[in-house]
């Protein structure tokens, strides 16, 4: 096993924006293992290391233990844990998920939606439970773990 820190989330927990902050600040590559050929929209990001899941790049991005297409098990000895207010996390991702574009939203209300949007927040917040009971109880009891609020980063840095 390489060196390497594993940057995980449940999707649209602010990833790309705490990547592009590691990057910025510390001019180092964050990898990741998800093809862009699943994520066209990826594609338009300047990440350095996009699609990089060796030891030239330190930090990896992943959704692991989440099971995205195309998406590899990156093991690592450290973990970066990026974590949000789950109502936001579950907005963002019904918009993201129903267009596959970053910040987008629809231009109707939610509201117009009501049987799509509660079975989502009731499959996403499963999803969330369980991928935050898995790193409680199989990653940060192994190894060193960080979690990081996505709220504190962008609204004090």
């Amino acid at each position: 096993m390489d060196n390497s820190v594993v940057f995980t989330s449940w999707p649209r927990m602010g990833q790309s924006f705490l990547r592009t902050y590691l990057e910025k600040i510390t001019g180092i590559a964050t990898g990741c293992e998800i093809s862009l050929d699943f994520i066209t929209d990826q594609q338009m990001f300047p990440f350095m290391g996009e699609e990089t899941n060796d030891a030239s790049v330190w930090v990896k991005k992943s959704h692991w233990p989440v099971f995205i297409p195309g998406n590899l098990v990156t093991i690592g000895n450290k973990y970066l844990i990026c974590v949000r207010n789950p109502y936001d996390a579950i907005r963002s991702a019904f918009h993201y998920f129903s267009l596959f574009v970053q910040g987008g939203e629809f231009a109707e209300p939610i509201s117009d939606f009501p049987e799509e949007w509660d079975k989502f927040v009731k499959a996403a917040a499963e999803d969330i439970a369980a991928f935050t009971a898995y790193v409680i109880e199989h990653i940060a009891p192994k190894v060193p773990t960080l979690f990081i609020r996505y709220e504190d980063l962008r609204f004090n840095p």
